[in-house]
């Protein structure tokens, strides 16, 4: 009477073998999430290189900048502009309202440092502007 009934011996195989299988399927769904979450890491990580490249590259900075104040529409409305070690103060005076709305357009969607940018009125029509460009 001391002897184990050999179905109880099949009958807890058969349990442990479904325990494991379930553990293994919950165990693979989560790595496949890791895998999924590493993968959006590695996206954010390239992307945030790439913006600090744009952003933080100061010769590129420099030459965005330049490019900028030497486009013929700029060019006929600096009054002065002054360098830095690490940054410009530029200003623009006598902007007719067409010319202004161009000129924003450009320093806006430019990959530039813009610290601080100020607007003053002339008279009527024509106002001037103020902008610190960070390096």
């Amino acid at each position: 009477m001391n002897r184990i009934n050999p179905l109880y011996i099949v009958l807890l195989l058969t349990v442990l073998f479904i325990v494991v299988v379930i553990k293994e399927h919950t165990l693979q769904k989560d790595l496949f999430k890791e895998q999924r979450h590493l993968f959006q890491v590695k996206n954010i990580a390239k992307e945030i290189a790439t913006l600090r490249k744009y952003w933080y590259d100061k010769k590129l900075q420099k030459k965005r900048i330049n490019a900028l104040l030497h486009s013929p529409l700029i060019t006929r409305y600096i009054k002065s502009k002054e360098k830095k070690a690490d940054r410009y103060i530029i200003e623009l005076a006598h902007i007719d309202a067409r010319s202004a709305d161009t000129i924003m357009k450009l320093f806006f969607n430019t990959f530039i440092k813009i610290k601080s940018f100020s607007i003053t009125k002339e008279d009527k029509n024509k106002i001037s502007m103020k902008m610190e460009i960070q390096l």
